[in-house]
């Protein structure tokens, strides 16, 4: 978003020579609609690309060409069912 707002096409927020009022009052007011403009851009943006995506035929799913990860299993480790082994005697 804060790229989205520095934009220099649109509202240009890091450009101080654009934003020419005094005080710090005048310039949170000035922030706060230059953010409005941008958020109703991005939202006008959604409903357009919605709106386009809905006209589209659906497109079918990719498939995938690998296994999925969820069928890969680890072998077993090798488990030894006899006791432990004999103590060593000298």
């Amino acid at each position: 978003m804060n790229g989205y707002v520095k934009d220099p096409a649109h509202e240009a927020l890091d450009d101080a020579g654009r934003r020419r009022l005094l005080g710090t009052a005048a310039q949170s007011i000035l922030t706060a609609l230059l953010m409005m403009a941008a958020n109703v851009r991005k939202i006008q943006t959604i409903i357009a690309i919605s709106a386009a995506s809905a006209d589209s035929p659906a497109r079918r799913p990719r498939r995938r060409r690998t296994p999925s990860l969820g069928a890969w299993r680890p072998k077993a480790p090798m488990i030894s069912t006899v006791g432990p082994d004999p103590p060593l005697v000298s």
